[in-house]
């Protein structure tokens, strides 16, 4: 499952930093620069809101109240991102394609989850402002539904879902002792 919300999640990080970017350029206007280039001071230094999934933490993270530097104010994280968001559309589009894609993580079965990822497709591609990262990641998807599908089988023995996650602890544990190595001469 990680490989697969990953690819999604890293497609809304390039969309924010294209926002960014876009943002940054549109600076260069004196009159209205200063809420473009605090808006891309937002997106870069509160990213990790933006990639939270609102389905995995509590109900009180999202209305914790933090001092944002750029804007000299207090607000809850949820009133951050909604500042954001507001700001630019394809942002916006963006950031509810993830969060719909969660929700499917979270609260679909087996026996929903090729339907739900299907019309989640396929909404993505009907879209008005065509996101060509998150085109990538459903292009993906249909390609490799099937395993994607499979992810949602539930063990009968531990009642979750089942994951190769502690296989690729144990993978990453090897080469980082492998990668440690390099720097002995032999191995007494």
């Amino acid at each position: 499952r990680f490989h697969w919300i990953s690819l999604a999640t890293e497609a809304f990080n390039k969309t924010r930093i294209n926002v960014m970017k876009k943002f940054e350029r549109l600076f260069n206007n004196r009159d209205e620069g200063k809420e473009y280039i605090t808006v891309a001071k937002l997106l870069k230094a509160y990213y990790k809101f933006f990639l939270a999934n609102t389905y995995n933490k509590e109900g009180w993270y999202f209305e914790e109240i933090i001092n944002v530097k750029y804007l000299k104010q207090e607000m809850t994280i949820t009133e951050l991102i909604e500042y954001c968001l507001n700001r630019d559309e394809e942002l916006k589009e963006a950031y509810f394609n993830l969060q719909s894609l969660y929700k499917i993580a979270k609260y679909s079965t087996f026996e929903t989850a090729k339907d739900d990822l299907t019309e989640w497709c396929d909404k993505i591609l009907k879209s008005k402002t065509p996101n060509k990262e998150f085109k990538t990641v459903v292009f993906t998807y249909k390609y490799w539904i099937k395993p994607i599908v499979n992810s949602f089988i539930i063990n009968p023995d531990t009642k979750e879902r089942i994951a190769n996650g502690f296989i690729e602890g144990k993978n990453n544990f090897v080469k980082v002792i492998k990668r440690i190595g390099f720097e002995y001469k032999d191995f007494d």
